[in-house]
C-alpha cells in the first residue's frame, strides 16, 4: 500500500507526522491494531461446561462431608445414650453420701455402743438430710444389725 492510502484509511492528516510510521503507543498505533487486530466479543456468553462441572463437583464433595460428619454425630449420640455418663456419675454420687451415711452410723455405734433406733435418729446425725442425685433415691436403714443401702442401685433408673 501506499502510504497516502494508508494515511487515508487510518484518517490521518497531512502533517509530517503522518509520513512517520506507527509505533507503540501512539494514537496511530491504536488505529492500525484496532484494523489489524480480531474485535474481542464484549457479550456475556454465559457459564460454560467446565464451570458447570467444577461446581457440581464441588458441591458433590461437600455433600459427602456433610452426611459424613451427620453420620459420625448420630454415631456418638448412640454412644452416649448407651453409656448414660450422667446416670452412671448421679448413681457413685449417690454411693458416695450413702458411704458418708454409713461412716456416721459406724460412728454413732462406736460412741453409743449400739445402733441409732430408726432412720430418723440417723437423719437427726446430720445437720442436714443427705441429698441423693438420683431423682427419687433415697436409703433404708436396719436398726439391728446397722446396714444402710440405697434403694436405686440401677444407673439406668437414675
Amino acid at each position: 500500500m501506499r502510504p497516502a492510502a494508508v494515511r487515508q484509511l487510518l484518517g490521518l492528516r497531512e502533517s509530517w507526522r503522518a509520513a512517520l510510521p506507527a509505533f507503540p503507543g501512539s494514537p496511530e498505533w491504536d488505529n492500525v491494531s484496532a484494523m489489524i487486530l480480531p474485535r474481542r466479543r464484549t457479550v456475556a456468553r454465559g457459564f460454560g461446561l467446565i464451570e458447570v462441572v467444577l461446581v457440581l463437583v464441588v458441591v458433590a464433595f461437600a455433600g459427602f462431608l456433610l452426611v459424613r460428619y451427620l453420620g459420625s454425630t448420630a454415631r456418638t449420640v448412640e454412644k452416649i445414650q448407651e453409656e448414660r455418663p450422667i446416670a452412671n456419675a448421679r448413681l457413685l454420687a449417690d454411693q458416695t453420701t450413702l458411704a458418708a451415711v454409713r461412716d456416721t452410723v459406724r460412728t454413732y455405734q462406736a460412741q453409743n455402743g449400739q445402733w441409732p433406733s430408726d432412720k430418723a435418729a440417723v437423719l437427726a446425725l446430720f445437720q442436714s438430710p443427705p441429698r441423693f442425685q438420683c431423682a427419687g433415691n433415697d436409703f433404708e436403714y436396719d436398726p439391728t444389725s446397722g446396714t444402710v443401702r440405697l434403694l436405686i442401685t440401677d444407673s439406668a433408673r437414675c
